[in-house]
């Protein structure tokens, strides 16, 4: 391929005469530039069957100067790409065409004071994966996965392709860019290049005539043809038996070798059906308009296609094979010999494909244009939903995602449409759901629902994991993956390890705070990745010690084999994913436990001032309301820093030794016309009788046994004055309306503070 400097285009009207010319060249300051080639010119040279782009290509965010030439027509001049041209005179002849993210062929009106003039076309080809061979294998393991899950929910015997008419170029030339994967794969030109070279041979029974004057191998049917009927030759000799004569000439059979059989018929109507079906295709685009860049690109693909196979059934090995007659399934030469097998297989998956719509595809193929992001976007997916079905085995659900129509089968991925397929998997005594999203959209949403807390986000992929103990719990975790086309490698998003915020840096910052967006914003979520066709991986950032939170980026490139690059990779890490999510003794399963319990019910409106004698937060502090049944038991209470509960079972407001009575941090004391007391319990309690507390002067002991607490003073009570006795009762009603009159009630600092209400006279000042 030659690359130049600059070009000229010709600017064709619609019967293809010549009214002017655009040249386009590279800017100046970019022409040193050796990789990639920024402008390219095939015409004059031999074209590659196997070459269905424009002779003239450029290559995606790049710029370059144009400049219109059109005789004898007035301007200003313009054009149907305003997006792409950008004039530097006011005239419009002249100025900066900038590709930006545009890739595939683009069909230029020229516009010459308000009037179409004519066209050009030129290729925009993408810098980032191989234009040509990349994208095709993206396509081709799209249509693999798809294929798949066609012939997993319908019979194959059932799948035969057929041409609508009534289908647009466009949607013809998706069907026809899906099938056209299968047959351009290595493993394709492997086998066929197997059968020519060693076909399978048959041998067969042929009659052959022998004369009087060969000898003749004995055997039963040389028996029977010495007896039939018909001329003799007569002899005076005896020649078996009470004959003396043979048949003249007499027929024998003989055994020889053929090609013509049936694993080989099958092959030559396999060839044939596909040359009908690209015969189909090209008539139905012969119906559409001429300028369609659909029809246009479809037809040179067609016949490089057709050319093909048209030069693989010319070969000396289908010249002398008869007609299938029968469908071969049971073959076992088809099921097992090298080469035949590949075509069994290809014929099934070619029927099932056939039948396959995508409309997402309009994204890929929007006129004439090969959205490489997109279709990498696509295919990220697809090989998520394949590492996820590996982990789940028989238990992964992916039949969403293909669903009959009247327009035969549809898959479901679409751009800003939502597809999931479901899963479960078995770790660690676990059962973990899976949900594989694709463009799932998390809307703005209130508190305690799912969704963003900020402004609505749509992730490429996501993986819900759901982990379910039992019917009251459930732990939900969000993982997302971005699939960013544009980035080169890792540095692009998160820098290098020393780099300065303060010096300007080229990397895509913006990535980097959208996985931040998508981790922070998303409930639930715990992990935000990218994924790109790079080569270096780099290893994910933990936000703590443990693998999740985190975020971090991924590589992920198709290749001819179809094992994808960085497949591995990935894969380990979603398995390592899962077993952390499936263990119970990570911090982040606490964290995220009590997360949900701790937003679980309304926040607490009162403003009530901090207290110096509790560390934990006001929800997890037990406090024991203790009643005191007159002031001299609460002048005890003070002096001996005791508190003594009911052990004997058989009074009323005994407590147990397993009760959370006797979990309590922190005691208040409350009685008929007497203010609040608060006290810090300092040790576990312990079992006195009343002859011990009587000895400490414990007013009228009146049980056998009691449970009695060490407290401690709290020091200056002032911050906690708000805590009034009303209050105290108020809260014990509503937490344990059924007590008895003085029996110890256990709740927490938060239900006190949730239950001072103060009007905006009596509100607290901090």
């Amino acid at each position: 391929m030659s690359e130049v400097k600059s070009v000229e285009l010709p600017i064709l009207d619609e019967w293809g005469h010549e009214r002017g010319r655009v040249k386009i060249a590279i800017l100046p300051s970019s022409r040193y530039q050796r990789t990639p080639r920024l402008l390219i010119d095939t015409r004059g040279e031999t074209q590659d069957l196997d070459d269905d782009l424009e002779s003239v290509r450029l290559v995606e965010a790049a710029e370059y100067v144009y400049v219109i030439d059109v005789p004898n027509a007035r301007g200003p001049f313009d054009t149907d790409h305003p997006e792409m041209f950008f004039a530097d005179t006011e005239f419009g002849d002249r100025g900066r065409l900038r590709t930006g993210e545009y890739t595939g062929a683009v069909d230029v009106t020229v516009i010459a004071a308000s009037k179409d003039v004519g066209k050009i076309c030129f290729e925009v080809q993408s810098t980032k994966l191989d234009y040509m061979s990349d994208y095709r294998w993206m396509l081709r393991d799209i249509a693999e996965a798809c294929t798949d899950l066609v012939m997993d929910r319908f019979a194959a015997s059932a799948a035969r392709f057929s041409v609508d008419d009534s289908h647009d170029s466009e949607t013809l030339y998706q069907r026809f860019s899906f099938l056209r994967s299968l047959l351009e794969r290595d493993e394709f030109q492997a086998a066929i290049g197997r059968i020519l070279a060693a076909p399978y041979v048959t041998w067969e029974e042929v009659e052959d005539v022998a004369w009087q004057a060969r000898g003749l191998r004995p055997s039963s049917r040389i028996a029977r043809s010495i007896v039939r009927p018909g001329p003799r030759a007569w002899s005076t000799h005896v020649i078996a038996g009470d004959l003396d004569s043979i048949p003249q000439p007499m027929v024998v059979p003989r055994m020889e070798t053929t090609l013509d059989n049936l694993p080989n018929r099958f092959i030559k109507w396999v060839l044939r059906e596909w040359l009908t079906m690209i015969g189909r295709v090209s008539s139905a685009l012969e119906l559409s308009s001429e300028a369609s860049p659909f029809a246009r690109r479809g037809k040179r693909e067609i016949a490089g296609l057709r050319k093909k196979l048209e030069a693989i059934l010319e070969d000396g090995l289908f010249r002398d094979i008869g007609e299938l007659t029968m469908y071969p399934g049971a073959s076992q030469v088809l099921q097992k010999r090298e080469g035949y097998r590949y075509f069994l297989a290809a014929h099934v998956q070619f029927e099932a494909a056939a039948r396959l719509y995508w409309p997402g595809m309009d994204y890929v193929y929007r006129a004439g244009q090969r959205n490489v992001a997109k279709l990498y976007e696509y295919w990220v997916y697809l090989q998520l939903g394949m590492i996820v079905a590996r982990l789940c085995g028989h238990a992964f659900d992916s039949t969403r995602l293909i669903e009959p129509t009247e327009d035969g089968l549809v898959l479901r991925l679409r751009y800003r449409d939502e597809a999931m397929v479901t899963g479960t998997i078995e770790r660690l005594g676990r059962t973990i759901r899976l949900e594989l999203w694709y463009n799932k959209s998390f809307g703005a949403s209130r508190a305690g629902v799912e969704g963003s807390w900020t402004r609505p986000l749509r992730p490429d992929c996501s993986l819900l994991a759901q982990i379910r103990d039992d019917a009251k719990n459930a732990l939900a975790t969000w993982i997302h993956f971005d699939a960013k086309y544009r980035i080169e490698n890792a540095e692009e998003t998160f820098g290098k390890a020393d780099d300065d915020d303060s010096v300007q840096t080229n990397f895509r910052r913006e990535d980097l705070l959208k996985m931040h967006a998508y981790k922070d914003a998303i409930r639930k979520s715990s992990g935000a990745y990218i994924i790109y066709p790079g080569t270096d991986g780099g290893n994910p950032f933990r936000q703590y010690h443990e693998l999740l939170p985190g975020l971090g980026a991924f590589t992920l490139r198709p290749s001819a084999d179809g094992e994808s690059i960085g497949s591995f990779a990935l894969s380990s890490f979603i398995e390592n994913v899962l077993t952390h999510l499936a263990l119970q003794a990570t911090q982040h399963e606490r964290a995220r436990y009590w997360t949900a319990r701790a937003y679980a019910g309304p926040p607490v409106e009162a403003r009530v001032p901090a207290v110096p004698f509790i560390v934990e937060p006001p929800a997890d502090v037990l406090v024991l309301l203790g009643y005191a049944k007159n002031a001299s038991h609460r002048v005890w209470i003070a002096h001996s820093l005791m508190y003594n509960l009911r052990a004997d079972a058989h009074r009323g407001g005994a407590v147990g030794i397993d009760s959370r009575e006797l979990a309590a941090h922190l005691l208040v004391v409350y009685g008929d016309d007497m203010d609040i007391d608060i006290y810090k319990i300092v040790d576990v309690p312990r079992i006195m009788t009343a002859q011990q507390l009587a000895s400490m002067d414990y007013p009228e002991p009146r049980g056998r046994h009691y449970f009695c607490y060490s407290l401690q003073c709290v020091g200056d009570e002032r911050q906690s004055k708000w805590l009034t006795r009303s209050i105290v009762e108020r809260v014990r009603m509503r937490m344990n309306p059924q007590a008895l009159v003085g029996a110890p009630v256990v709740v927490t600092w938060l239900d006190l503070c949730a239950e001072a209400q103060f009007d905006d006279a009596n509100t607290l000042k901090r």
